[in-house]
């Protein structure tokens, strides 16, 4: 096979970069593709277009492609950075660069270590490998954010543009994780096989059990609609799911729980796409060489549209001092106060040179008292025996029901406990932050029944709204910056909503609040 012209000295099978025109009618006849660059890349992984240009990473470059007679084919393309590499030996493995974000004039790319036989890195690890690496394009320079990573293959923006990456279980990997990312942090794989004491690790927002929930996380994308809107969807290269994460920040870090969202898909889900009608793309990636494939298929693009049929899920858990507050998508059931229909059990990860890992300290917790708010949306559950630092597994009842004898969409959920939290309100009460899910961000909520006011905080902001956890809007005002926004709301409630502000640079502000 013939050398790729940007990556000299380097053989392989070739991407390609393309227009896809997707039919909004759902009819597959309808759908275009066309080539938007003519010539051949090197395993292209991740695409952003920047102020009308073209951005790909390929195997071991950033480049910029030019299409200067604006016909919809790129003529050229200009190198932005080289990323590091070993040009030998060619059979070294996760020699490749992850997905590409941009925000505030940088890029982002997560830099996998390169691997060895049976998938154990190459020691020592290179500098630069194993990375979330910042790129600033106009200077072409590469700044390494975090460390200890072995095959981050997919970055998200988050709540409040923190950025999380995802992980793959190996070696120092117990099981696979979902990251957020702070400048400095190392996140586990040591850069030698002995290890080096002196580095500290820090905790997963959430861990993936491997093969029981994850095998290979792909790709965290941030709803943005939806009755599951300011939570991620994460995919999976292996087991043809989807899963889903819901956040919240107890001692002023994320921690967050795992639940399944689907399943069923014909190729694993390498990247995700929320449009503005709310459907979710999947775009599937793999190899037949390997296990990164769902049933032999390894390409592929799914969607998922909102069929109207509601369900009946835990949306939310929440960390409390006593145990956990649960957080369901319509009014429970009797069944929800039955403490037989709750089976909970925790187990911790430890580290070591070995490839994954077992669970450790695997012990069953004792359910206690259970008591439902007013709504009875809320489920709040004493819990002894819990540890900070662990997974808390949470195995539901196939009787566990809505009031409407809707049973769970999904019966299982995993916690990551990094922290017990302080709050021993078993409920969220009053017009305050509901549950504290990611932080007040900013936006201050103060009133009484029927009406809201939003103190914002300094900063340019428009498109206020209120939207319903289904996904619809309650209410939408103008911004007056000379005085706190007031919203009249004397038709809602007592329901939690998502209050949301559009930033002028870009991305939100959203906190949850709850209207008694």
């Amino acid at each position: 096979m013939s050398r790729n012209p940007y990556l000299p000295g380097l053989k392989g099978a070739f991407g390609f970069l393309c227009l896809i025109g997707l039919s909004a009618a759902q009819d597959k006849s309808k759908i275009t593709v066309k080539r938007y660059f003519p010539g051949n890349l090197r395993e292209p992984l991740g695409v952003k277009v920047v102020d009308g240009e073209v951005y790909v990473v390929v195997k071991f470059a950033l480049l910029r492609f030019t299409d200067a007679d604006k016909d919809g084919i790129a003529e050229d393309t200009v190198k932005i950075v080289d990323f590091p590499h070993e040009l030998e030996p060619e059979e070294t493995g996760n020699r490749y660069s992850l997905d590409l974000k941009y925000r505030a004039g940088f890029f982002y790319v997560a830099l996998p270590t390169e691997t060895r036989a049976a998938g154990f890195p190459g020691y020592p690890v290179m500098h630069g490998r194993g990375t979330v690496a910042k790129i600033d394009p106009v200077k072409k320079t590469i700044e390494y954010v975090a460390t200890g990573l072995r095959t981050p293959d997919g970055l998200g923006w988050g709540p409040d543009s923190a950025l999380f990456v995802t992980d793959n279980q190996g070696a120092w990997l117990p099981s696979s994780k979902l990251i957020h990312v702070v400048k400095n942090r190392f996140f586990g794989l040591q850069p030698v096989e002995a290890g080096d004491p002196s580095l500290v690790e820090y905790p997963p927002a959430v861990w993936m059990p491997h093969g029981e929930a994850s095998s290979s996380p792909t790709q965290p994308m941030l709803l943005d609609k939806g009755r599951f809107a300011g939570q991620f969807l994460v995919g999976d290269n292996v087991l043809g799911v989807v899963n889903r994460v819901s956040l919240e920040q107890v001692a002023g870090e994320f921690q967050s729980a795992l639940y399944h969202f689907t399943g069923g898909l014909t190729c694993g889900t390498h990247r995700l796409l929320q449009n503005a009608s709310g459907d979710v793309y999947f775009g599937g990636l793999g190899s037949p060489t390997n296990t990164w494939n769902v049933k032999d298929h390894y390409y592929g693009m799914q969607v998922a549209r909102f069929n109207g049929k509601a369900t009946f899920e835990v949306r939310d858990i929440l960390s409390r001092a006593d145990g956990f507050t649960l957080r369901f998508t319509a009014p429970a059931g009797p069944s929800a106060l039955e403490a037989a229909n709750y089976r909970i059990r925790q187990w911790r990860y430890v580290p070591t040179k070995d490839y994954g890992g077992p669970k450790v300290d695997n012990v069953s917790l004792t359910v206690g008292a259970i008591t439902l708010d007013a709504t009875r949306t809320l489920a709040h559950i004493a819990v002894t025996g819990m540890k900070a630092g662990s997974v808390v597994d949470f195995q539901f009842h196939k009787d566990l029901s809505s009031q409407d004898a809707v049973p769970l969409w999904t019966g299982e959920a995993r916690y990551t406990l990094n922290h017990i939290s302080a709050e021993t309100a078993p409920f969220p009460t009053g017009l305050r932050d509901a549950g504290t899910l990611y932080g007040t961000q900013g936006i201050r909520i103060a009133g009484a029944r029927g009406r809201m006011s939003l103190m914002l905080p300094q900063g340019s902001f428009s498109d206020p709204e209120l939207f319903r956890l289904d996904g619809s809007t309650a209410a939408r005002l103008r911004v007056d910056a000379a005085r706190p926004l007031s919203l009249a709301i004397p038709a809602l409630g007592p329901e939690v909503y998502l209050a949301s502000l559009r930033k002028t640079g870009g991305g939100f502000l959203r906190q949850r609040v709850l209207i008694p």
